[in-house]
This record gives structure tokens, sequence and C-alpha cells, in this order.
């Protein structure tokens, strides 16, 4: 059974309307537990139902944004180098690396999961819009709205947009 969120404390604060899966609504003041996830020069939002697992699996390519397929759990599933695919010139190790592994959104048979490289740990935290305040936007359309809390800018990521950037890159449409 599929569970449907709708992050609308976020987006309001965020100024746009991000929809993380269509259904539950959640009101200003209920708290919304998410994903801190850092990456090489920003820090992500991402609601934890979006999140499937953070592990650490082996690439075997460090080239480009998209760094190929590894299995996870039994499945191939596409990796990208988020800092990457904006258009940043970022280290990406080979080997053994930490990636959050996301469940995918707008085509489910084409793209059940996805995984991006994470550079550190990931941090969970229940957050409230109230603790939310406008921040910059990123500078590319996948890192989506920034938001500031406790000092620190975070972008809650496109996950639509980045779905549609890694169904262009695997399969020549988007």
């Amino acid at each position: 059974m599929t569970h449907d969120v709708q992050n609308d404390s976020l987006s309001a604060v965020a100024g746009e309307a991000q929809r993380v899966e269509p259904g539950v609504e959640l009101h200003r003041g209920e708290r919304i537990l998410c994903a801190r996830l850092p990456l090489q020069g920003v820090s992500l939002l991402v609601p934890y139902a979006c999140v499937a697992e953070i592990v650490n699996l082996s690439l075997r390519s460090n080239v480009g944004a998209f760094l190929g397929e590894v299995d996870w759990r039994g499945v191939r599933i596409p990796v990208l180098s988020l800092e990457r695919a904006c258009g940043r010139e970022v280290e990406v190790p080979r080997g053994r690396v930490r990636l959050v592994v996301l469940y995918g959104l707008r085509d489910k048979e084409s793209l059940p999961y996805y995984a991006i490289v994470l550079d550190g740990a990931p941090r969970t935290e229940s957050v409230q819009a109230e603790r939310l305040e406008e921040g910059q936007a990123g500078d590319c359309g996948l890192l989506g709205s920034g938001v500031r809390m406790g000092g620190q800018t975070y972008h809650i990521p496109d996950l639509e947009a980045i779905e549609l950037w890694l169904e262009g890159v695997r399969f020549g449409r988007g």
C-alpha cells in the first residue's frame, strides 16, 4: 500500500507548491519528519516519507552527473550527483559512497527508486513550518526552494524535476 503525502507546510514557507506525493495534507503547526541531506556545498531538506534508505554502496563511475546504476535490494537504480547535475564541479569518490535512496514519485514503474550521492551523514529532524524562514532560491532548478532553519540554508529539492532529468539522461526523454 502506498502512502501519499503532500508537503504543504514546507511549500507554503518556501513559496511554491512542492508536491511530494498526492493525498494527505499537512496543516500549519503540524510537524513533518524530514531528512537533512548533506551534499558538497549545499544541504537538502526532504520529507522522510520520500527516503527509502540511506546506504553505503560501491560506485564504478565517478564521471559526469549520471553515475550509472547500482544494485540495491535486488533492483538496479540510477545514481546521480545532484551538484554535478546543477553544473558544479565537485569530486565524487569511486568505490563505497553514502547514498540516499529516494522513492520515485512521477512514474513508479520506470523509476521506482533512485539515489543521490551524499557528502556526510544525514540527520533526521521533525520540522515545523513556523521554524522555517524563506531563503534564497538555488541557482539550479533541481535544488528547488531555499529555506533557512537555525541559521543554516537548506534546499527543498524539486523531486519531480530531478526525476525528469534522470529519465532524460537514462532514456533520452524528459
